[in-house]
């Protein structure tokens, strides 16, 4: 079944030295799956990527650490409700906090739905712990309540379990 994504692109007003940085990020966002940050920058020669998020409840976090050479960052909404996205950049040689910042923006996280991995486990087990360095799984046992796939077929643990059994 194909899996249907849409975009949605903020960009903050051109600042007077014509430097500016818009994002795109993956929607619909749903619990215990990947949203993915993806940033572009213009008029900055060598630019660093910063991201925040701040969930319903109000807690900002920068999921992808300080500015990087990295332009997209991922993380795992954990909470249903209305989160925001700020994306900031900058100059790698820039002492400035920065040289360009998106508007922040909306992103609406729903309840994900369980669903039924499409694959048998691997030939690696991952029964003590599923879950790789991102903490989400790779792989599921078909017909688990536990468990989510994405479009790339991975797969990600329900909020509340450990993983799937």
């Amino acid at each position: 079944m194909p899996v249907l994504r849409a975009v949605m692109v903020v960009a903050r007003p051109t600042p007077s030295d014509g430097s500016s940085v818009t994002f795109t990020v993956t929607t619909p966002g749903a619990v215990g799956r990947a949203t993915t940050i993806t940033a572009r920058s213009t008029g900055i020669s060598t630019p660093r990527y910063r991201f925040a998020v701040r969930n319903p409840s109000g807690s900002w976090s920068r999921p992808c650490g300080t500015y990087d050479v990295e332009s997209t960052c991922s993380f795992m909404p954990s909470i249903v409700g209305t989160w925001t996205l700020r994306v900031w950049a900058r100059d790698a040689s820039s002492s400035e906090l920065y040289d360009a910042a998106a508007v922040d923006t909306s992103y609406t996280v729903s309840a994900a739905g369980a669903a039924t991995c499409p694959h048998e486990a691997t030939s690696t087990d991952f029964r003590g712990d599923p879950r790789n360095a991102a903490g989400f799984i790779r792989y599921c046992w078909p017909g688990e309540a536990s468990c989510y796939c994405d479009a790339d077929d991975d797969c990600y643990v329900e909020p509340g379990y450990v993983g799937c059994r």
